[in-house]
């Protein structure tokens, strides 16, 4: 019984000293990805752009919108005093530019989609590699997102965000 309880106690202690040494190598960070896309020079250039193609590509379909939104109200407003051919070729007329929109606008989506990723992985393998490289030079085991890598808590101490901004910033 006394020498289990001593080989316990050795395997307790080597524990102990193993984890304290694991401690004292380990660094962690957090970074807070969304706001340093929010915050960063290149960020707000890269919203900026989208906000401008944005704008240009909807102002088309919005016009698209308003003339469809026309046909619809002339339709409704004619349909007592047309025939019931020739309100039914309206009606197929009006059907087919109402897919047409849709087609559009889904595009129009699509597009949008497609931008916002183009713009954001441009900023983003910009942070990655900056933040590879603090992590290098500071010594950090891990840096984890702090917004979705289901991070519950995180002292603000280990919070690098803000130097991540400065340092792509001072790019």
């Amino acid at each position: 019984m006394k020498k289990a309880a001593c080989v316990l106690a050795i395997i307790c202690a080597v524990m102990i000293i193993s984890a304290g040494a694991f401690a004292a190598e380990t660094k962690f960070a957090v970074v807070n990805l969304q706001k340093v896309l929010e915050l960063s020079d290149a960020g707000i250039k890269a919203q900026k752009e989208m906000d401008t193609r944005i704008n240009a590509a909807g102002a088309d379909v919005e016009k698209d919108g308003e003339a469809l939104i026309r046909m619809r109200e002339e339709l409704e407003n004619e349909a007592a005093l047309l025939s019931a051919e020739a309100y039914a070729d309206k009606v197929r007329t009006y059907e087919n530019e109402y897919l047409e929109f849709q087609r559009k606008y889904e595009d129009y989506e699509y597009e949008l989609y497609m931008m916002e990723s183009e713009l954001i992985d441009v900023v983003m393998n910009d942070v990655v590699e900056l933040i590879t490289e603090m992590s290098q030079k500071e010594g950090y085991t891990m840096v984890l997102e702090s917004r979705v890598s289901g991070v519950l808590y995180a002292d603000e101490s280990i919070d690098i965000t803000d130097e991540v901004i400065k340092a792509l910033n001072n790019q």
